[in-house]
């Protein structure tokens, strides 16, 4: 987990063992979420007038998309809720089929990804890139998907080895994989580094905010 070669909130680069757990192997989309909403008379949000249905829901806070987690907890009757960052990052890398790409599933980011450079501005339908070694779609690029920690730009230096779970407080949720506005960006001796869809990038952000950015996807434990 993490990068020797990236930010410095990625170092330092280690080694994590998770327990068991099933992950949405896409976003949670317009289509799920509206279903949600309709069934707790609760305002859905807005979609920028780019289209629902099976693109990935935007314009939700964490503690949203902690409440839907909630909710489908109870009607499945199982634990469901966000991942956690270590689970985000060893799913994206591929898991124990990881090849080490750079991105989730490859090392060409418009093959992978919605992006900057090929999203002319919005998100796409969930799925319509392609998946990486788990069979999971868009885990770079599209939305950037909101994880359970807290951050904190030094914690992987404290970090325990066995399901690590992020700090146990702070101000700001982890963020990862990166969305349709992520971009490229000179970066040292002409090398290129892509903002966000890296597997190993870190981003957060305050749990109130919304934006159209940004999403989630689940986890079931096993």
């Amino acid at each position: 987990m993490g990068s020797g070669n990236g930010d410095t909130d990625e170092l330092p680069l280690h080694q994590v063992t998770l327990k068991s757990f099933s992950l949405g192997i896409s976003e949670v989309t317009f289509q799920e979420y509206d279903h949600y909403c309709e069934l707790k008379g609760i305002t859905k949000p807005s979609d920028n007038g780019w289209g629902r249905d099976t693109r990935p829901v935007t314009n939700i806070s964490w503690d949203d998309a902690n409440n839907y987690c909630k909710w489908l907890s109870y009607q499945l009757g199982k634990s469901v809720r966000l991942p956690t960052e270590a689970e985000w990052e060893f799913a994206a890398r591929g898991g124990v089929k990881s090849k080490g790409f750079i991105f989730s599933g490859g090392d060409s980011l418009n093959e992978v990804s919605w992006n900057f450079g090929n999203s002319v501005g919005q998100t796409h339908p969930v799925g319509t890139k392609k998946e990486n070694e788990l069979a999971l779609f868009d885990m770079s690029g599209n939305v950037w998907e909101w994880c359970s920690d807290w951050y904190n730009a030094t914690y992987y230096a404290e970090s325990p080895s066995n399901n690590p779970t992020g700090p146990l407080n702070g101000n700001y949720k982890i963020l990862r994989g990166g969305s349709w506005s992520s971009f490229s960006v000179p970066h040292g001796e002409g090398e290129i580094v892509v903002d966000g869809c890296r597997v190993s990038d870190r981003s957060s952000r305050n749990p109130q905010m919304k934006g159209a950015d940004a999403g989630f996807r689940i986890v079931i434990e096993d």
